[in-house]
């Protein structure tokens, strides 16, 4: 027994859970399904919304407990919410993509004294990347840009220092950095420092090499 009780005829945290992964697999398969963006959007919807329900200290203490698979991890808990942020943002709804976005960088790089491991906080930088590219899309004024650069440096900083770690070749953390320093090279150019871009740019092209990108 885990000493957690629920509420009689309440899903469990675990249970919400399986129902997100379940969701988030069919949602994957409508492109070979033939489905609608209608019906990705609702398997997208119905995995975060699960996920949502599911985060909360019983569970992980239970998921602790059972030893439970890699679907239960802090990457595949903010897989739905990063894919649902990416359909809104290719269906041009950045409004509706940033909250997810945001709310998957809390998942993967969670506030201390929490701690994530390295690849967590990889895929927490190339979300906080992508929160950059979706500020970007708004009018440009300097509050625009500065919420813009400030993310991208937040994701760069965690990049850079994930590349300090011991990890595996091939890690998502070397290809995440190379096009974190392009991405900040693209920024200095909207503002105008040739310096600075000039040197992100070699930075991620030697990056790039380095790990045997062809391009980015």
């Amino acid at each position: 027994p885990s000493g957690v009780e629920h509420a009689p005829n309440s899903p469990s945290g675990l249970e919400h859970m399986r129902v997100a992964a379940i969701a988030f697999g069919l949602d994957e398969l409508a492109p070979v399904l033939l489905k609608s963006a209608e019906a990705e959007e609702k398997w997208l919807t119905m995995a975060v919304e699960r996920t949502l329900q599911s985060e909360n200290p019983d569970t992980q203490a239970v998921a602790l407990e059972l030893d439970l698979p890699t679907w239960v991890s802090k990457t595949d808990a903010a897989a739905p919410l990063e894919a649902l942020g990416t359909f809104y943002a290719d269906a041009g709804k950045p409004e509706l993509a940033m909250p997810l976005d945001l709310h998957a960088t809390t998942i993967l790089i969670p506030p201390p004294p929490q701690v994530s491991s390295t690849e967590d906080r990889c895929r927490g930088a190339q979300v906080m990347l992508s929160l950059s590219e979706l500020i970007m899309r708004r009018e440009p004024t300097a509050q625009v840009r500065h919420q813009t650069e400030a993310w991208a440096a937040k994701g760069l900083d965690i990049l850079a220092d994930a590349a300090k770690r011991p990890k595996e070749d091939g890690s998502i953390c070397d290809y995440a950095l190379a096009a974190a320093l392009f991405n900040m090279g693209v920024l200095q150019e909207m503002v105008g420092d040739k310096s600075a871009t000039r040197e992100f740019y070699v930075l991620g092209a030697r990056q790039a090499r380095t790990i045997g990108m062809q391009e980015i």
